[in-house]
């Protein structure tokens, strides 16, 4: 009985880990994708070139980083100006 609340805990402290992470991941890769396509909706050309092209830059230096199994500044640069553009374009449509 001991062993099946423990195996019970271990999957709902999975479980806790696993959702938010799980989420994060869908809304960095939808979340883009959809802002691109409101931009253009909207007739924001310079926001959705900006992200589209950023997170290609990203999603490109992500996976050679993921497959080279190391991070180098040129990823953690296009990273953040991915992100800041994006802050930046949001609060301006505001």
């Amino acid at each position: 009985m001991r062993n099946f609340f423990r195996n019970l805990f271990n999957t709902f402290d999975a479980i806790d880990v696993a959702v938010p992470a799980i989420l994060a991941a869908v809304l960095m890769i939808v979340g883009p994708i959809c802002a691109c396509v409101h931009f253009l909706r909207v007739g924001h050309k310079f926001g959705a070139g900006a992200t589209a092209v950023l997170y290609g830059a990203a999603l490109i230096s992500c996976l050679r980083d993921y497959r080279k199994k190391e991070i180098s500044n040129g990823s953690l640069a296009i990273i953040v100006l991915w992100l800041g553009i994006t802050a930046w374009i949001w609060i301006s449509i505001q």
